[in-house]
């Protein structure tokens, strides 16, 4: 059956069309107006919502995808870990974990992952409250028996009194919807305001309410909303644990980019609180307040990064690049500090919002979401830069039902450079604070600082450096080592706006690359400012921008 949604493109920078897709359902599918390969029922009852947009559309229906058979949707999301989950424990070793991308090795995909394994440690003592399965499998997360306390003289269930009227806060917070191209909300499944990008979250509380509506009315149909679009505007949902979490845009993202960004939000949170916690809490208090436990402007910065940084979206990290005889040294120096302190679980050695140096316990890895939460928490917080600083972290991706604590503190005063060291030891810090003196000191010692603070100042490379005058940029992927590489912005890409329309190029790119209907290996596609090229191999993801007049011919030479 066609579908009921009007007809739209949204037309992407460069002359490329966007389709409208459609919307909601429990596949992570996403369905192109009238080429759907399933065979589509729409509902008998349409959802309407008054949102009072410029351009939009009073009522917006909903559809949903089901399989002809067994009446039901035809896959289920999983939330379950691949095989090779680092918990899994042999032996205990040290192990450097290399980050390189650089001039010299010309995006070698072949750099190796890691080096041998160095020296023999002692077992990590292990946890028996963290696992169902096996009380040998996981490193031991300090875990909170109870929930933290709740204010004395605070009924966490009874009703906030508003001090502006409703229709006040709703002319204000449509105001904002109006003005702001992208706006981000985050609610308990109660309605409770938690976090709004822009305005005050109290005065969202209605059209939260009708956020509310739109979730339950497709859940109570055994669904799951992933988004819906009107003729300017994203709606896109993330319902996890008990917080709904809402985007409302108008960029050149697409919608299941921006879902990634939402769980990235949702991660953020978790890192301030567990994911135990977070669900202990709203079980035994309904309509309790979130914002009391939460940082915002830990979210309202990696909302920043995320829509320029192109680490979230490719889910990799971009490092600082430097002779691979330097880094061996930088890393071997690391580890032979680190090794007489056996409650250091992981070290990074990190510039701003880049990697310099990486060293792990062997059995135990930190993934790219997780690494990417810890740049945001030291780039937002302009405190730790004063001091060293211990703090208790959550990290989702490896145990989220239970805290790390890191070890923060810059190489001087003067320097972009920190060395952030993880433990599951919450009275380690004056031994993470020894590791760390020792590391410096003898990277000083070394003349190795030196080195790497001059490759930090000349990190950024220009593409008249790779000598391909062909390309104009480009944005190379290398998936086994979960890193980046890009050059800085040249001509004609040199002002924010023409910036901003190549990232929507970017943004494009990717998504036909993974898109669940029809996936594309190879993209080429020839616009009226520049012609874009994408490749996913098995090993890469390539993203590049040539000139509008290269031929296919020369475009595969290059």
């Amino acid at each position: 059956m066609a579908s009921n949604e009007p007809n739209r493109t949204r037309t992407v920078p460069g002359s490329l069309e966007r389709p409208t897709r459609v919307f909601s359902k429990q596949t992570s599918q996403d369905v192109d107006n009238n080429n759907s390969p399933l065979k589509e029922r729409t509902m008998s009852t349409a959802l309407y919502g008054r949102f009072d947009l410029e351009d939009c559309e009073e009522g917006v229906k909903i559809n949903h995808i089901w399989d002809s058979e067994s009446g039901m949707p035809t896959s289920k999301l999983t939330n379950e870990k691949p095989a090779g989950s680092p918990f899994q424990r042999q032996d205990s070793h040290w192990l450097s974990q290399q980050p390189s991308f650089s001039l010299d090795s010309n995006l070698d995909s072949d750099v190796p992952l890691m080096e041998d394994i160095l020296e023999e440690t002692q077992s990590i003592k292990l946890s028996p409250e963290l696992t169902e399965e096996s009380t040998e499998d996981r490193p031991q997360l300090d875990s909170p028996n109870q929930v933290f306390p709740i204010p004395t003289g605070e009924s966490v269930d009874e009703p906030v009194t508003e001090s502006i009227s409703s229709s006040s806060n709703f002319r204000n917070i449509e105001k904002v919807l109006k003005r702001e191209k992208k706006n981000v909300f985050i609610l308990s499944e109660a309605g409770k305001p938690i976090y709004s990008r822009h305005g005050d979250a109290d005065h969202a509380v209605h059209l939260f309410g009708i956020m509310q509506a739109f979730i339950a009315f497709v859940e109570d149909n055994k669904d799951e909303l992933l988004y819906f679009s009107t003729d300017t505007h994203d709606f896109v949902f993330v319902h996890k644990g008990p917080l709904i979490l809402v985007c409302i845009a108008d960029t050149f993202e697409y919608p299941d980019q921006i879902r990634l960004q939402l769980n990235m939000l949702y991660n953020q949170i978790v890192s301030q609180i567990t994911n135990t916690q977070l669900n202990r809490v709203f079980q035994e208090y309904r309509n309790f307040d979130l914002r009391r436990w939460l940082t915002d402007y830990f979210l309202s910065s990696l909302i920043e990064l995320m829509d320029e940084d192109p680490s979230y979206l490719l889910q990799a990290i971009r490092c600082i690049p430097m002779s691979n005889g330097l880094r061996e040294n930088v890393n071997s120096t690391i580890i032979q500090a680190g090794n007489k302190n056996k409650k250091v679980l992981f070290t990074l050695l990190i510039a701003k919002t880049r990697l310099i140096a990486y060293v792990r316990h062997k059995n135990y890895k930190l993934g790219p979401s997780d690494i990417l939460l810890l740049f945001n928490m030291v780039y937002s917080t302009s405190a730790f830069k004063d001091a060293e600083s211990w703090t208790p972290v959550c990290l989702p991706d490896f145990d989220g039902r239970g805290y790390m604590y890191a070890h923060i503190s810059f190489v001087n005063e003067s320097s972009s450079m920190y060395l952030l060291l993880l433990s599951t030891n919450r009275e380690a810090f004056y031994d993470l604070k020894e590791t760390h003196t020792s590391i410096v000191e003898r990277l000083s010692a070394n003349g190795y600082l030196n080195k790497i603070e001059k490759a930090i100042k000349f990190a950024d490379y220009t593409m008249p450096e790779i000598k391909v005058p062909e390309v104009r940029h480009f944005i190379f992927k290398n998936f086994r080592l979960n890193q980046y590489t890009m050059p800085l912005y040249g001509p004609p890409y040199v002002d924010e706006k023409e910036r901003e329309r190549l990232y929507g190029q970017y943004l494009y790119l990717n998504h036909n690359l993974y898109k669940p209907t029809r996936p594309a290996k190879i993209i080429y596609t020839v616009g009226s400012k520049e012609t874009l090229f994408a490749w996913i191999h098995k090993e890469f993801e390539w993203y590049a921008v040539f000139d509008p007049l290269i031929s296919k011919i020369s475009l595969t030479g290059t």
